[in-house]
């Protein structure tokens, strides 16, 4: 009993992946050609049972087999087929498919932040573990393989020097890791430019009132108004440059570090770590990548804050490097990470939020059967879980925001710790003050999440094209 090989096809037709174990004889043709031909033959054959079968196939087309192998097949929800070639002693397959669905293409591509939907899949974790998976099933006889290739090679002149199938495959170039981690700074630094105004208007909120202070904005669009009343448009791109510095610190060490974390965790035989870990994996790098971009933090909220204090109480950075200097030749060092336990608490808080309620919006619209694996769907639940992350995270933030933005008063800090800023908020300025600035906090989340995704992919596809030569 053995495997032949494996087609994934999307609801449209497209070929999104392919392997191969024991295939003795190749089509002759492009693989396109290949691709284009299995999926017209089960189009077929699906017609044919369905409309001229003598029986009632409640179970619909399952199998096909001929005098020397057999074809499974299973179709998902949203319309993802799974067709599997292997010998006529394999039963059926189905089940087997099914958890090649539920236990790989769920875990390692609908829930990796880093593959888009409806793409040709480049995940090296997803074909790795698709292999393990496959060569551990019970119908996989290493020994029977080899024995057959012995066989067969006997039989063909010249195959002996050819090796094995696997071998003679070629594999498809994927970008280094460390590719992988700079696009993904790179593409959350590029969607921090269409949202550093929301970022601004986000901080300037939670700063008004501040204290015995009367409030200077009503609400966002008052504020976003009065803002570009009093410092131009320009204005709302204030702090900008620590805004980038940010991604490219915070995102990339996020990334890297939970990458390690999910491969370490994953074991042997290609099992995803529990939910549980996943969520502590998500909180560790988090909080770690938080701890990296504090000083880029402090910087940000220091120069978008500039503008509302008065003439002699400015600042006056001119850029993030130019805070970061006079930062530690004024205040140490050390100031470069004030505020950085509430900085990693809401990492923390904002990865455990977006991890459960991600997974769960977004497996909810696809069950809904109104919505498919495309980007639609990803910002929907980008647009849910941003509710979730941000009911959750801002009373958090505002003590970061309030921390990071305070001075010395006659030597002593505005603020001893983050319980005193939150006793001070809600004795002030009331309970719901602590989620002051949740309509942009919320509205930056989605667009961000999607624009991030939408420039990540866009970067692979050019360095595919450019340098893999794919």
């Amino acid at each position: 009993m053995t495997v032949h090989n494996l087609y994934i096809f999307d609801r449209n037709g497209a070929c999104l992946h392919y392997s191969e174990w024991n295939r003795k004889k190749q089509a002759g043709i492009s693989k396109q050609e290949e691709f284009k031909l299995m999926y017209g033959m089960l189009f077929s054959i699906r017609s044919f049972v369905s409309k001229m079968s003598p029986l009632d196939m409640r179970e619909g087309f399952q199998c096909f087999q001929t005098s020397r192998y057999k074809l499974h097949f299973y179709e998902t929800p949203t319309g993802l087929k799974f067709i599997m070639n292997t010998d006529l002693s394999v039963p059926n397959a189905r089940e087997t498919l099914h958890q090649i669905y539920s236990t790989l293409y769920v875990e390692y591509i609908v829930k990796n932040p880093l593959c888009r939907l409806g793409d040709p899949l480049q995940s090296e974790l997803f074909s790795s573990r698709l292999d393990t998976f496959i060569k551990s099933l019970p119908y996989f006889n290493p020994r029977a393989l080899f024995q057959e290739r012995l066989l067969f090679d006997a039989a063909v002149p010249g195959n002996q020097q050819r090796g094995s199938m696997a071998d003679t495959m070629p594999k498809a170039k994927t970008s280094p890791k460390a590719v992988k981690f700079l696009f993904g700074g790179l593409a959350g630094m590029g969607a921090t430019v269409f949202v550093q105004p929301l970022d601004l208007v986000k901080n300037r909120m939670q700063l008004s009132g501040q204290g015995s202070k009367a409030r200077e904005y009503k609400t966002s669009f008052h504020a976003l108004a009065s803002i570009l009343k009093n410092e131009g448009v320009g204005g709302i791109y204030t702090g900008l440059s620590a805004g980038l510095l940010r991604q490219a610190t915070y995102t990339t060490t996020r990334l890297g570090i939970y990458t390690i974390l999910f491969e370490k965790m994953t074991s042997p035989d290609g099992t995803p770590p529990s939910f549980i870990m996943k969520a502590l994996i998500g909180m560790t790098a988090g909080a770690t990548g938080a701890f990296i971009g504090t000083p880029a933090e402090v910087a940000l909220i220091r120069m978008t804050a500039d503008g509302r204090l008065p003439a002699d109480q400015k600042r006056g950075y001119k850029n993030v490097f130019n805070a970061l200097a006079r930062i530690t030749k004024e205040e140490g060092v050390t100031t470069l990470w004030r505020g950085c336990i509430p900085t990693m608490a809401r990492a923390v808080v904002v990865n455990a939020a977006q991890l459960a309620s991600y997974s769960q919006s977004k497996q909810a619209l696809l069950d809904s059967g109104y919505f498919g694996d495309n980007i639609l769907c990803h910002f929907c639940a980008s647009m849910i879980s941003g509710l979730v992350t941000t009911a959750a995270s801002m009373p958090v933030d505002i003590v970061k925001t309030r921390i990071q933005s305070m001075r010395m008063i006659d030597g002593k800090p505005e603020y001893k710790n983050g319980l005193e800023v939150l006793g001070k908020v809600v004795r002030s300025e009331g309970f719901f003050s602590l989620w002051k600035g949740f309509t942009p906090y919320y509205a930056r989340l989605g667009p961000h999440t999607v624009l991030t995704f939408i420039f990540l992919e866009q970067m692979n596809k050019q360095y595919k094209k450019y340098f893999l030569e794919q």
